[in-house]
């Protein structure tokens, strides 16, 4: 009997040729690695919820092990974190325990890498230092004050506006630098002035004026901006404590309508 297939070995169908084509090595999925790709996906997933609930919930309500596994997030930034926070807690029983462990010890926990262990050793000297500056923001009182705490932030050379936002009790709460400029006046928006106290939920605000040029004497434009911006804040509830211009010897209060000596360059 004559077979029905061709000399390539293929079968003919109605005069037709039909083969069936192979797989390509190429084509072909890897169990094991759509597995990984899976797992991956899986705790990219988690580790996002887990960091938008603590932004809004917060820590201290967690458990030991889910603390860990988050501080691991930024040590271990492609591994599954949850069952190394998990041995790392058994074997040293709590996050005081892992904290004061040497860091040899910790980075023979497997999956637990020499960054890693390098800075969980450290948190326990950071959470000492954070404990004996617990409640110590530094305090500016008067214009000595606001030149001492400001001379490790302002640039000599450089002309440049700050908004210092402290409390009610003179506590620094926060520092913005706003635009820089080479003459001595900055045109700073008054949109971005009121923007950047806002957005720094400023209650009281002291504007610092860095002017290297030499003339603490302020331009008639930072003098009119300032009482414009003084009537706009107290609509909103913020007090504008002063506007002082520093130069290397002296200071300007725009409020007090005054000069001070000061050496800048010593305070």
């Amino acid at each position: 009997m004559k077979k029905d297939v061709d000399g390539g070995g293929r079968r003919k169908r109605s005069g037709k040729i039909s083969a069936i084509p192979e797989k390509s090595a190429d084509t072909e999925s890897n169990p094991t690695e759509n597995a990984d790709k899976k797992e991956e996906l899986s705790f990219k997933g988690h580790r996002q919820r887990t960091k938008e609930a603590i932004r809004a919930e917060g820590i201290t309500n967690r458990y030991e092990h889910a603390v860990l596994e988050f501080i691991l997030f930024y040590c271990i930034p492609y591994k599954d974190t949850k069952p190394i926070a998990y041995e790392l807690i058994n074997k040293f029983g709590n996050l005081y325990g892992v904290f004061n462990a040497p860091p040899e010890l910790i980075e023979n926990v497997k999956g637990i890498t020499r960054d890693a262990a390098t800075f969980l050793s450290a948190l326990s000297g950071i959470c000492e230092r954070y404990a004996d500056e617990s409640g110590k923001r530094e305090t500016i009182a008067g214009i000595d004050g606001v030149l001492r705490y400001m001379k490790r932030v302002v640039v000599p050379n450089v002309e440049a506006c700050y908004i210092i936002s402290v409390s009610v009790t003179d506590e620094v709460i926060s520092v913005e630098k706003l635009l820089e400029g080479s003459n001595n006046s900055l045109d700073i928006p008054m949109s971005l002035l009121v923007k950047t106290i806002l957005n720094a939920n400023a209650k009281r605000v002291i504007i610092l004026h860095n002017h290297p040029s030499g003339k603490v004497v302020p331009s008639r434009e930072d003098v009119a901006n300032t009482y414009v911006l003084s009537s706009m804040l107290d609509t909103m509830g913020v007090e504008l404590i002063d506007h002082l211009v520093v130069y290397e010897y002296f200071v300007y209060s725009i409020s007090g309508k005054r000069v001070y000596k000061h050496r800048w360059s010593d305070s």
